[in-house]
């Protein structure tokens, strides 16, 4: 099943099963807005506000262990912090695995609630984005991140 919540010039599509998410995206086209599980979630995020995702239930099922733990752990980076690929992949067990959380975001089948967009360089660069890195900017930015320049300067954003 499939429901969606019109956002930016488009639509924030939900695949779910029950109340399994299966993929979040977005999409300029697609209809009508429509249910899905924590549909209140996203509306009082695009609103601005702080929000917890973390109890909705994420189906992981396909992806490799790799992948699950990357996913995993970058759904822990808070609220208006970044972290860089970098560490992230220190996290996981070698910073020798930045390329591969670079390409694990990059192919990230749960936008938002696996928060790719918190994932940026080590100097403070944006980095790239799926959607673009006006998009990955405006997502920050709705979190209280400040960007000047496509980077971030103030160290009180970052995520130990």
């Amino acid at each position: 099943m499939k429901g969606a919540l019109r956002v930016k010039d488009g639509f924030i599509v939900v695949e779910y099963n029950k109340d399994i998410i299966r993929k979040v995206y977005w999409t300029k086209d697609f209809g009508e807005e429509g249910e899905f599980p924590g549909r209140d979630l996203f509306i009082e995020y695009f609103s601005g506000k702080k929000v917890d995702f973390s109890k909705l239930k994420v189906d992981f099922n396909g992806l490799s262990p790799t992948y699950k733990k990357i996913y995993d752990l970058a759904r822990n980076i808070p609220y208006g912090k970044v972290v860089s690929y970098q560490k992230l992949a220190i996290k996981i067990g070698s910073k020798n695995l930045q390329r591969v959380v670079g390409n694990a975001m990059s192919k990230n089948p749960f936008l938002i609630l696996v928060p790719c967009h918190r994932v940026i360089r080590s100097d403070g660069s944006l980095g790239k984005f799926s959607l673009g890195i006006g998009f990955k900017e405006w997502l920050l930015k709705l979190e209280g991140v400040e960007v000047l320049n496509e980077k971030i300067f103030s160290a009180r954003y970052w995520w130990d």
